[in-house]
């Protein structure tokens, strides 16, 4: 969407151009969104940049609802930057009651984290856990925006008392469980603290040690940050799990692969030893089942 509308705005260099594109593509969010962008940032016209958008929402066809979603984000970064409270809250209102509430108030829950207004999206946040609790079962991406927002706003707490309601809303079910708590995780790896993030991992590893998909995502996510060394004791740790044969052959792939990139001649050969104690066991193992 990003680079579209780059591309449009750098073919366009008037009103009339955007009009005819109108013509030609009524039902294309983009058309009506680069024009408002236009409006908004080479003429400084903020009144008519509400007009396009609200001829867009007129004229997209209802069943294009991602379509008219992006018309109804951008409305309301428009109403965020050049309108006021009132403004907002009115047009905010009327997107929630034409279009999924969710991923409106999810949608304006990012627009505000951009800006930085942490306050009025933890706000925004918590209309969308109760809407969604009411309307259906909530989606996990209220789970893991909302948490990611309060660790940008320093607040690591309040992004753990989430993640916890949002435990809760599993209703006990290990798989979605691990799905949340995995990626709110990543999300303390890559924008909260490198120590909580491990600790989740950790703590999810004990209860589902045998989930090598988790393992390789702990494995990768540390090495995108950069901790050879971290990710290295990760997968010494993965080498003492008792996996199944067909997944410890893999694991231990992946293991010999990051050490020919990253180590040397000694950690290559203690990944060697790794397997070979491996086979070791799962000899024992089957040995006295025979006994």
């Amino acid at each position: 969407m990003a680079s579209e509308e780059a591309l449009l705005n750098d073919e366009m260099r008037s009103s009339d151009d955007y009009e005819r594109h109108l013509v030609a593509h009524q039902d294309e969010a983009s058309a009506y969104t680069t024009y408002a962008t236009f409006l908004l940032e080479r003429e400084d016209d903020a009144p008519g940049a509400r007009k396009v958008l609200e001829r867009g929402l007129k004229t997209i066809h209802y069943r294009r609802e991602d379509a008219r979603l992006d018309v109804w984000a951008c409305l309301l970064e428009l109403e965020r930057k050049h309108g006021d409270d009132n403004a907002l809250d009115a047009t905010t209102k009327r997107a929630v009651a034409n279009c999924d509430p969710t991923k409106v108030l999810l949608r304006l829950g990012a627009l505000l984290d951009a800006a930085q207004d942490f306050k009025r999206s933890d706000a925004v946040y918590r209309k969308c856990e109760k809407r969604a609790k009411h309307q259906a079962k909530t989606t996990e991406e209220v789970w893991l925006r909302h948490p990611r927002s309060r660790l940008l706003a320093g607040d690591a707490k309040g992004a753990d008392d989430v993640v916890k309601r949002g435990v809760q809303a599993c209703d006990g079910a290990p798989k979605e469980e691990a799905s949340l708590l995995s990626r709110y995780a990543c999300l303390e790896l890559e924008d909260g603290s490198r120590d909580r993030g491990r600790t989740v991992f950790d703590k999810l590893l004990e209860r589902f040690p045998r989930r090598a998909d988790l393992w390789q995502l702990y494995v990768a996510k540390t090495l995108k940050a950069g901790d050879v060394q971290h990710a290295r004791h990760i997968q010494t740790r993965l080498a003492a799990v008792d996996l199944p044969p067909k997944m410890m052959n893999a694991a231990l792939k992946r293991f010999a692969a990051f050490e020919s990139e990253h180590g040397d001649a000694a950690s290559a050969a203690a990944v060697k030893d790794l397997a070979r104690a491996y086979v070791a066991r799962r000899k024992d193992a089957m040995d006295d089942e025979d006994d």
